[in-house]
């Protein structure tokens, strides 16, 4: 039998009741995905939009899901952690979930220039070097 296991990263950002949010998320995510390692969560300046300050985090996991079906799923999480169009029509963002990476298919190529994914990964993956090695 074949793993037809892809790998994913997925970022994590929230501009509004950042903390609570960003657990819940942790959370729904470990009950979808299972293993799931996180990186450590920095606050960072809204981009495009004007609001508060974001708190992020990046993830990374293995799914066997289809990718539309591993982003049904994220929007899913989006939801129950209270994000709704309204508030992001008032630039609001309770949780968004992005898929950067799923098996080899890179996505939301801009944002991997962006210096709080690139030192966020990069934690991430520092501590997969460190658990091969243990």
């Amino acid at each position: 039998m074949m793993d037809d296991s892809k790998q994913i990263i997925l970022a994590l950002g929230s501009n509004s009741e950042q903390t609570i949010g960003m657990g819940k998320a942790k959370t729904l995510l470990m009950a979808l995905l299972g293993d799931v390692r996180f990186s450590k969560t920095i606050r960072t300046s809204p981009i495009g939009i004007q609001s508060d300050n974001f708190l992020n985090c990046m993830a990374k996991a293995n799914t066997c899901m289809s990718f539309s079906r591993l982003n049904a799923a994220l929007k899913k999480i989006e939801h129950l952690c209270g994000d709704t169009s309204t508030y992001r029509k008032e630039n609001v963002i309770k949780m968004d979930i992005d898929i950067l990476q799923y098996g080899t298919e890179i996505r939301h190529e801009k944002d991997w220039s962006r210096p709080y994914i690139i030192e966020l990964l990069n934690e991430l993956n520092e501590e997969s070097l460190l658990i091969v090695n243990y």
